[in-house]
């Protein structure tokens, strides 16, 4: 009995003291990583842009004149545009804005004379060359309201698309040309005219987070505005009796860059 006694004392005590040993060889308990949860934000934004503009129109003529049409070698100038706008954040991939924006161009082109390739022609008298030079300036503001769609969130770059309509206010000024008198290029010009147009875009680009709170954006944006006219030549009284440069279709190509501030 005593042994037996002695026995069970001796294996406890061999249990308690094998217990650290057995205890390190048994694979360490590894703990979940605690993963933050995504912030699903909202809030107001302001923003700031500049962007290089290509401008451009399918075609130019005189309408309800006694000038000759078609224009050629015509080119809009490039132009820097810079805007500002406010919007407001409603989740990680939804967002909308109104942005102005502000750019100034210049159009330079050819028109051919009516007895062109021949050089331009009155009274038997012809001109050193078959074509007119002409030129004007233009004003373009555009005011839009604008939607996003932020695609996807990778450690701080945001992808998205876009839209936008809105308003084109463009501003036709200094149309200065030339017609042929039978002894030299006289200047002509037609009067200013201002007008306003629906405008639409569509919009593709990202953000990157710099910090919390400030994003820089870079995108691409086409906007359409529509066609313009200048105002009445007064020393021409045409068909109609109201001579007009037209431009059809008048859209813009830009490569956008800006900041985002957000408001919490």
């Amino acid at each position: 009995m005593g042994n037996h006694r002695k026995c069970v004392w001796v294996g406890a005590i061999a249990a308690i003291l094998s217990g650290p040993a057995l205890a390190a060889d048994l694979p360490p308990v590894i703990e979940p990583p605690v993963v933050a949860p995504i912030q699903d934000f909202s809030g107001w934004y302001i923003r700031g842009d500049i962007s290089y503009d290509v401008i451009d129109s399918d075609s130019a003529d005189y309408t309800g004149s006694n000038f000759p049409g078609q224009f050629f070698n015509d080119d809009w100038d490039e132009a820097v545009n810079i805007g500002a706008g406010v919007g407001y954040q409603f989740n990680r991939y939804f967002r909308t804005d109104i942005t102005v924006d502000y750019r100034q161009t210049q159009y330079d082109a050819d028109a051919k004379c009516a007895s062109h390739p021949a050089p331009c022609t009155v009274g038997g008298v012809a001109a050193p060359r078959n074509f007119t030079e002409e030129s004007a300036d233009a004003s373009i503001w555009t005011a839009m309201a604008n939607a996003y769609v932020d695609v996807a969130h990778w450690h701080g770059l945001t992808p998205y698309v876009g839209a936008g309509i809105g308003i084109a206010y463009i501003d036709v000024t200094d149309y200065e040309g030339e017609t042929w008198d039978g002894t030299s290029f006289v200047a002509t010009s037609f009067d200013d005219n201002d007008q306003v147009n629906f405008a639409a875009s569509l919009m593709a680009g990202f953000s990157y987070d710099i910090t919390e709170f400030l994003k820089v954006d870079a995108g691409y944006r086409y906007t359409y505005l529509g066609d313009i006219e200048t105002g009445t030549n007064p020393l021409d009284t045409g068909p109609t009796s109201e001579a007009v440069v037209e431009w059809e279709s008048m859209d813009m190509h830009e490569a956008r860059l800006g900041i985002r501030y957000m408001i919490y």
